[in-house]
């Protein structure tokens, strides 16, 4: 799939609530196989004419297979809140530009996270566009929108695309019941070894991070960086932690350990 989330960053939302918006999104990514030939993502946040910003978008500018750990550790901590109207014809149409680059053969999907009126132009009109391109639209509104444009801006039948909700707070508790299975962790592949390293800054980890013999992965599944030993070790991967696996059963076997 190539999926185009757009987030109301309006006045009206304000800060806390942007905030759960992006939590809605960020349960839901963590379902996704976010690869270059699997599925591809952009977040759109939108307010104001003007303030349409495109935050991420790695369906024309795919990165690499540890592109979910560098969204879910980094890009999305960095998306910030604006404030201001809602224009949500803006949006729709920015969704359209990013789509234009999807690839011929990928599913196109939007989610549309607003709470108010839209301004600035119907979007009906953009969100036509959207669908005559081959595009699914999930509509999400709190339930001070205007209910009728969500359903007529949502894919048909609406009562399966359009998601009215009391407020913010219910929308990660959505996406919770939306992806009621335990994630795979995936397969681990190689990563910078600055990931880890500001992802152990953000926990409060020795700053040194990894072992020096370890390594810096991605899991494909989980979306987490981690440091890991090398072959024929033992450990977690963090500093000191990494035991060779024969000399540590020779320490083991020294030491009169029965369990071994």
């Amino acid at each position: 799939m190539d999926v185009v989330f757009l987030i109301d960053a309006s006045a009206s939302v304000g800060e806390n609530n942007f905030r759960g918006e992006l939590g809605f999104v960020r349960k839901l990514i963590r379902s996704f196989n976010l690869e270059p030939s699997m599925t591809r993502i952009a977040i759109v946040s939108f307010a104001s004419r003007g303030q349409i910003i495109r935050h991420i978008d790695h369906i024309s500018q795919p990165l690499g297979f540890d592109a979910k750990c560098h969204l879910m550790s980094r890009q999305l901590d960095n998306i910030s809140y604006s404030g201001g109207g809602t224009y949500t014809y803006g949006a729709l149409m920015e969704a359209h530009v990013l789509l234009k680059s999807s690839r011929t053969d990928a599913e196109k999907v939007v989610f549309l996270v607003t709470d108010g009126f839209s301004n600035g132009g119907d979007p009906r009109s953009p969100a036509r566009l959207l669908k005559d391109f081959g595009a699914t639209i999930f509509t999400f509104g709190i339930q001070t929108g205007n209910i009728d444009e969500l359903r007529d801006i949502a894919s048909e039948p609406s009562y399966a695309y359009n998601y009215l909700l009391n407020s913010f707070s219910e929308l990660e508790i959505l996406a919770r019941k939306a992806v009621h299975r335990d994630f795979k962790i995936g397969p681990y592949v190689t990563a910078d070894l600055q990931s880890c390293e500001l992802v152990c800054a953000k926990d409060r980890i020795d700053t040194k991070c990894c072992d020096p013999t370890a390594s810096c992965s991605c899991g494909t599944g989980s979306g987490r960086y981690k440091c890991m030993c090398p072959v024929g070790y033992t450990g977690s991967g963090l500093t000191g932690s990494c035991k060779h696996r024969v000399k540590k059963l020779i320490s083991l076997k020294t030491s009169g350990d029965e369990k071994l």
